[in-house]
């Protein structure tokens, strides 16, 4: 038996594979994230979804580390905030619109990207301006899609 989590978690990260490492690593950071998720926004998830999210996470991580993958486009966990894109109708073009503002550098920016119905890339620009520093006016700047 053992006196502790960090006495446990020690004893199981010593004796496992650097697979089940990476197991046991993210599913202690999906069950203190559901544990968040409780505690800042009242929103439950049970023992089943939070291991599957856990294993979808790693999964998605571990894609994205070989060099050969291409971008998944899916949210981790459920209502995060995070979005699926979704292609835009045929004879259609989707803009996803993102802009940033550089305190450090008085700059504002904005991102363009435009695809067509099967996703394929059509147009990407980026913009860069001066702003005053220290302004204190500006509005949250969101990522928006907007059909064409």
């Amino acid at each position: 038996m053992y006196s502790d989590f960090i006495t446990c978690l020690e004893c199981i990260l010593n004796k496992t594979s650097l697979k089940e490492r990476a197991e046991v690593i993210t599913l202690c950071w999906a069950i203190w994230r559901n544990r968040n998720d409780i505690v800042w926004n009242q929103r439950f998830s049970s023992v089943n979804k939070t291991v599957a999210a856990a294993k979808q996470y790693l999964t998605q991580w571990s894609i994205a580390q070989s060099r050969s993958s291409t971008t998944l486009l899916q949210p981790i966990f459920e209502g995060d905030g995070d979005f699926i894109w979704v292609n835009p109708q045929p004879n259609s073009v989707k803009v996803s619109v993102d802009a940033a503002v550089f305190e450090d550098k008085d700059a504002a920016g904005l991102g363009l990207v435009a695809r067509d119905a099967d996703g394929m890339l059509l147009q990407v620009k980026s913009i860069v301006w001066p702003v005053r520093s220290g302004f204190n006016d500006r509005q949250d700047l969101d990522s928006t899609d907007q059909d064409c």
